[in-house]
């Protein structure tokens, strides 16, 4: 994965990354993604909002990783009791997790 840039032209984003505090960005702020780090971009407020993402990549087709994809569709499958430690939980919830994947 390559770093990118979001820039909010329209309307409310709500971005953040996971080892950071949330920052809510609004139209005409731009929010810059560092290769790996996970982070998440949510509409926020009423009616639309219009980015443009862009990739620094000298590949046709950028990559990302969905998270919880990757984690709970891969193949094979990363074993349930990987899952239960890192996320201190029971099985009944991977298991359920995995159901929303035709797992």
């Amino acid at each position: 994965m390559q770093p990118g840039l979001v820039r909010v032209i329209d309307g409310k984003l709500l971005v953040g990354f996971v080892t950071t505090s949330n920052v809510l960005l609004t139209g005409g702020q731009k929010f810059v993604v560092p290769t790996g780090l996970i982070h998440f971009q949510l509409k926020g407020g009423e009616g639309n909002a219009l980015i443009f993402t862009t990739f620094n990549s000298h590949s046709p087709a950028p990559g990302s990783a969905i998270v919880p994809t990757t984690l709970f569709a891969s193949k094979p499958l990363i074993p349930d009791d990987v899952l239960t430690k890192a996320f201190q939980v029971g099985n009944d919830v991977i298991d359920s997790i995995k159901s929303k994947f035709g797992y």
